[in-house]
């Protein structure tokens, strides 16, 4: 027996992004569940570890993970919705993850409104970074380490989310209460306005983030 025909029947190839797409979309219950078991073992390693770069300052890994599983069954739900044409698979469910880290973040309430299915990657706001951006970004990332660790995670929570991060669940990950997150929080705003008015003499949109 020709090794490499005992090989390909013991280790069938992996089935592409389309083929996952096509299980997720299945009325079948049953091909339904292989499929996010499929998307699982292609992505999940890979999500999470995107995640972890971008918010591991302001969230747990055992909460990305389950806002991972949180992001299975809403692309499960919106596979539907699904353009090829538009972005990848793996980008597309990747924006779905984030999102859904997003949500968390802004706390249940805003996490429950949020349609199922309205994920654009042409909305992802790293896609629109300009020059002049991307130097009021590192403006801003500079400010932010000078800020003490509880005053610096909140800030991060916050740009995270867009808009105030969720306080009684800041104040359950950093050990404090919630009223000490609102004080740190604006502690922080005012520290960073000064530092950035010190750098730029004048108000900027990143000053702008802050102070909303």
């Amino acid at each position: 027996m020709d090794p490499r025909s005992d090989h390909a029947a013991r280790h069938p190839p992996e089935p592409d992004d389309e083929a996952i797409w096509r299980w997720l979309c299945d009325p079948n219950p049953e091909q339904a569940e292989a499929g996010i078991r499929l998307l699982l073992n292609r992505y999940g390693g890979r999500v999470v570890g995107g995640l972890k770069a971008r918010y591991r300052d302001v969230m747990s890994e055992d909460e990305l993970w389950g806002c991972l599983n949180e992001a299975l069954f809403k692309a499960w739900r919106a596979a539907g919705t699904y353009e090829p044409a538009r972005s990848s698979f793996g980008a597309w469910f990747f924006l779905i993850a984030q999102r859904t880290v997003i949500d968390e973040l802004r706390g249940r309430h805003s996490r429950e409104e949020r349609p199922i299915g309205e994920y654009d990657p042409s909305e992802d706001p790293d896609e629109d970074a300009t020059p002049r951006t991307a130097e009021l970004v590192a403006l801003l990332d500079r400010a932010i380490e000078g800020l003490p660790p509880l005053q610096r995670a909140i800030i991060r929570a916050d740009l995270a989310a867009g808009t105030e991060a969720a306080d009684d669940r800041l104040a359950e990950l950093h050990g404090t209460s919630t009223e000490s997150i609102r004080v740190s929080r604006r502690k922080a705003r005012a520290n960073l306005r000064r530092q950035l008015d010190g750098q730029t003499g004048t108000s900027t949109r990143a000053d702008r983030e802050v102070r909303r």
